[in-house]
C-alpha cells in the first residue's frame, strides 16, 4: 500500500509556499545547531511527512542561506526546477520578521488576502514560512529574533502570475496543508515505528530535525532506524511495546528531553513546560546555592541556566542527577522495552545519558536487518 511506504524518501516539491517554507526550517535549523543539512523532513501537500533536498548553502555566524527546487511538472505557469532561497539573520531584538527579496514580485491586481503594493507572498504561504522558522526556534529553546528573507533570483526572467509584476509570487496552487492534528501525527508514528519493526529490533527516537541531525553526526546512526517521535515520547513508547520492539533511545536537546525529568511525556509547550523547575531540583542535587537558585529560576533559556551551573563548578553534578530522574520515569512506562535517552545541548554538548544509553546506541549500529539475517541463515 501506498501509505505504508518508508516516510524519509526524498520528495520534489510543486508549491512555491512548500519550497519556501522547507528552506526556511533548514536555513533556522542550520543557523541555530551550527550544522549543515543537506534534506529537511516536511509535511507534503498530501499531509505526509517527507524529506526535501536542501541545495545551495551558505552559513556564517549570524546567518544562513539555502534553497528548495521547485518541481512544476507539467505546470506552464512558471519554470520547471526554479530555485526558492530563504536567508536567516539572528537578530537581537525579538520576534520573527518576513521580507521578499530578489525575484519576488509586487501585488498589482486582486490576489486573495494581499493588496496592492505588497509584496507577493501569500497569507497561507507567510504562516507556513513563520510556523518553519518557529518550530525550530522552540526545539532549541531561541529567544531571540530573526529575519526571514524569501528570494527567487531568476523570478523575474519566468513569472507570469496574474496580479503579480517583477517576480514570482510565494502562493503555491494547492494551498499550505495544515499541521498534523495529534492523532494524525500520533497515526504517522506508529506506522513509522510498524515498518522499523518489519526490519529491526532496537531504534533510536528523536523529536525532531535537531536530534536526527545528532544521532546521526556524534554517534553515526543509519537514519533508516531512527523514528520521528515529535512531541509524543509517551505515544512513541507505548508503539513499540504494542509493536515488540526491544529497545529504543532517545535522542534530543535538553529544552525537550529535560521535561522527561518531571514525567511530562508528551512535550509540547502546551502540554506543561517546567524545565527550569526540573533544573532547580537537579542543581539542589549538586549542591547549588539558594543564589543560584535563584538566578536559574529567573532565566529565559535552558542555556542560561546552563551557563550558570558550568561557572559554579556543578554542571555535571547536576546532569547526573537529570540522567537518573529522566530514566527513572522512562522505566516506569516500558514495560518489557530496554529504553534510554542522551540530551545534548548546542553549546554544551551531550550533558548526560542514561545507564543504557550507550548499550542501546550500540545494539542499534550493529543490528543486520531482518530480512538480510534471514537470507543468510537460509543459506
Amino acid at each position: 500500500m501506498a501509505e505504508e511506504k518508508y516516510l524519509k524518501t526524498i520528495r520534489k516539491v510543486s508549491g512555491t509556499d512548500s519550497c519556501a517554507a522547507a528552506a526556511t526550517k533548514a536555513a533556522t535549523l542550520m543557523l541555530l545547531s551550527g550544522s549543515a543539512v543537506k534534506k529537511i523532513s516536511f509535511m507534503a501537500p498530501d499531509g505526509k511527512e517527507v524529506v526535501i533536498r536542501i541545495e545551495d548553502v551558505k552559513i556564517s555566524e549570524y546567518e544562513v542561506s539555502c534553497a528548495v527546487k521547485k518541481d512544476s511538472g507539467d505546470d506552464p505557469e512558471i519554470a520547471k526546477d526554479i530555485l526558492i532561497y530563504s536567508t536567516v539573520t539572528r537578530k537581537e531584538t525579538e520576534g520573527i520578521t518576513l521580507k521578499a527579496g530578489n525575484g519576488i514580485g509586487t501585488v498589482v491586481g486582486e490576489i486573495e488576502g494581499l493588496q496592492k503594493g505588497d509584496y507577493a507572498i501569500g497569507t497561507k504561504a507567510r504562516e507556513a514560512i513563520l510556523s518553519s522558522a518557529k518550530y525550530i526556534c522552540e526545539e532549541v529553546d531561541y529567544k531571540n529574533g530573526l529575519e526571514i528573507v524569501i528570494s527567487a533570483p531568476y523570478g523575474k526572467s519566468v513569472a507570469k502570475t496574474d496580479g503579480v509584476r517583477g517576480g514570482i509570487a510565494i502562493v503555491g496552487k494547492s494551498k499550505m496543508v495544515a499541521p498534523m492534528s495529534p492523532s494524525e501525527t500520533k497515526r504517522s508514528i506508529r506506522l513509522e515505528v510498524g515498518n522499523m519493526a518489519k526490519r529491526f529490533d532496537y531504534l533510536a527516537a528523536a523529536p525532531g530535525n535537531n536530534g536526527e541531525t545528532f544521532a546521526k553526526e556524534e554517534f553515526d546512526i543509519p537514519m533508516d532506524r531512527v523514528v520521528r517521535s515529535n512531541d509524543y515520547i509517551g505515544d512513541t513508547i507505548s508503539f513499540c511495546n504494542e509493536l515488540n520492539i526491544k529497545g529504543i533511545v532517545f535522542i534530543g536537546h535538553v529544552g525537550k528531553l529535560v521535561k522527561l525529568g518531571a514525567g511530562i511525556l508528551n512535550t509540547h509547550s502546551q502540554s506543561g513546560d517546567g524545565r527550569l523547575e526540573v533544573l532547580v531540583t537537579c542543581a539542589i542535587k549538586a549542591g547549588a546555592s539558594s543564589a543560584l537558585l535563584s538566578e536559574i529560576v529567573n532565566c529565559i533559556t535552558i542555556d542560561e541556566a546552563l551557563d550558570l551551573l558550568k561557572a559554579a563548578g556543578i554542571l555535571k553534578e547536576a546532569m547526573d542527577a537529570l540522567s537518573l530522574k529522566i530514566e527513572k520515569h522512562l522505566t516506569r512506562t516500558s514495560a518489557h522495552l530496554e529504553i534510554g535517552a542522551v540530551v545534548f545541548s548546542n553549546k554544551h554538548g551531550i550533558l548526560c545519558a542514561t545507564s543504557k544509553a550507550e548499550e542501546l546506541i550500540e545494539k542499534i549500529k550493529g543490528q543486520v536487518p531482518h530480512e538480510l539475517s534471514k537470507r543468510n541463515n537460509s543459506r
